[in-house]
């Protein structure tokens, strides 16, 4: 069973076979293997044996497991296959950054979405606008977006946002 999944890691739990051949259990060999890339990786955890953490993944990825015990007299058939993803990574920076509207006290800027979310939608956008000197930085978070769009006012020195309506 998957105890915890992490974006470059897994960490599994199994059960020891019930009959050990008549001699005591070595090692386990785990065999790893992308759906995506179909590249096998194979651990091998000392006994005891579980829990083993699985490191050197890829996030937002599917793998395949299985797991072999192994004594002094040889490795047993693998187990069934356990299949655990990873955690989701960080979106893709969002492109065609344009922008639509300008006026004295406000920009309207529009974006096309990350073309790959990372394995889990995207909450919000950070936007930094920069203008130049002296007017200040100006640091907002356009959220709860139906379309692409976010309208960066500032209203007497202070940064603020307004969602248009869409």
């Amino acid at each position: 069973e998957v105890l915890q999944s992490k974006r470059t890691e897994l960490c599994i739990s199994w059960s020891a076979p019930l009959n050990d051949g008549g001699a005591g259990i070595t090692n386990y060999v785990i065999s790893v293997q992308s759906n995506s890339s179909r590249t096998l990786t194979v651990a091998d955890i000392s006994a005891p044996g579980p829990p083993a953490w699985i490191n050197g993944l890829k996030g937002n990825t599917t793998y395949d497991l299985a797991i072999c015990a192994v004594n002094a007299t040889g490795q047993s058939a693998p187990s069934q296959i356990l299949s655990a993803r990873t955690s989701a990574v960080p979106p893709m920076m969002p492109t065609d950054l344009e922008a639509v509207d300008t006026r004295a006290e406000s920009l309207i800027i529009r974006w096309t979405p990350p073309a790959n979310d990372g394995g889990s939608p995207v909450l919000r956008y950070a936007v930094r606008a920069v203008p130049p000197e002296p007017y200040p930085v100006i640091e907002t978070t356009a959220t709860g977006l139906l379309g692409s769009e976010f309208d960066a006012h500032e209203w007497s020195g202070k940064a603020g946002a307004r969602l248009p309506l869409l």
